[in-house]
């Protein structure tokens, strides 16, 4: 509203009340602002001592992206304030500008208050109308193109070019050989399947990453590659694919640091999908029978 108002003034200082309505809309826009940066630089303060008091390191790193949070709230509202204070210099340059400006024969046009915003508020029959009527006086007026017969007859006239049985020589393009980019071998991707394959069975990935790393130095990257992979799976795609499994991961709570990887463990399973020839009903059958067991 206060943009609207600012953008009304720019056209004419006398659509907008600056005596009484618009300051006192100023000044509690202004009081609100000043409250929430008093608010929210309190809610840093708090935030940053419970960062600081904090022994988990999940809630330490919880408390730091609220802190983030909060500070680019804070910078948020500060530019907005400073906005707010310019805009009485705003009015007083408007001022002076139209005060020594010749006045205009007709009133200035709207654009989005007179036609965009009543116009989307109409039905489409009935908006047509203004909008066509609008836009053919605002656009100016078009010429038809007319063909000039100096030039139209003798291009009519001229015959036709013979097409060439050869398009020319053709250059020899400049081969450059690429350079090999598979950094895992096909046997490191077998080890790493073989120790990810958990039917039936639920283990952590800084253990999986401790046996990897006794295996290949090298093996500990693609493991935790497959198991960032296998954090949100997709089943039906899967199930598509005619694969038996899905590998899946979920969140363990604690800190990671195994085989110089450092972040959130995962505990990691393999799920069986049953196979497409099982229909609904068998599902159902198989839900029933596990629900009475």
């Amino acid at each position: 509203m206060i943009n609207a108002q600012l953008e009304a003034t720019r056209r004419n200082i006398l659509l907008v009340d600056w005596m009484e309505e618009f300051p006192a809309v100023l000044d509690e826009a202004l009081d609100h602002v000043e409250e929430r940066v008093r608010a929210e630089r309190a809610i840093a303060r708090n935030m940053a001592e419970a960062r600081h008091e904090a022994v988990n390191p999940v809630r330490k790193r919880h408390a730091a992206e609220l802190v983030d949070i909060v500070e680019d709230c804070i910078r948020r509202h500060i530019r907005l304030q400073e906005r707010l204070l310019e805009a009485r210099s705003e009015f007083r340059a408007e001022q002076d500008r139209q005060l020594f400006s010749l006045r205009p024969r007709r009133a200035a046009f709207d654009l989005f208050g007179q036609l965009l915003r009543p116009a989307l508020e109409l039905p489409v029959a009935d908006a047509v109308g203004a909008v066509d009527s609008f836009f053919s006086r605002s656009t100016g007026s078009s010429v038809q193109d007319l063909p000039y017969l100096a030039t139209l007859v003798p291009a009519l006239l001229r015959p036709a070019p013979e097409p060439s049985r050869f398009a020319g020589q053709v250059e020899e393009p400049e081969v450059e050989l690429l350079e090999e980019t598979t950094h895992f071998t096909t046997e490191q991707w077998k080890m790493a399947e073989r120790l990810l394959h958990l039917p039936g069975e639920v283990r952590s990935l800084s253990s999986l990453l401790e046996e990897a790393a006794g295996l290949d130095e090298d093996l500990p990257a693609l493991v935790a590659l497959l198991a960032v992979h296998a954090f949100s799976p997709d089943a039906g795609a899967a199930r598509r694919r005619g694969q038996a499994h899905v590998r899946l991961a979920m969140q363990a709570g604690i800190a990671l640091n195994s085989a110089g990887f450092a972040g959130d463990d995962l505990w990691l399973t393999t799920a069986h999908l049953p196979s497409a020839s099982n229909g609904p009903e068998q599902a159902d059958r198989s839900r029933g029978r596990g629900a009475g067991q």
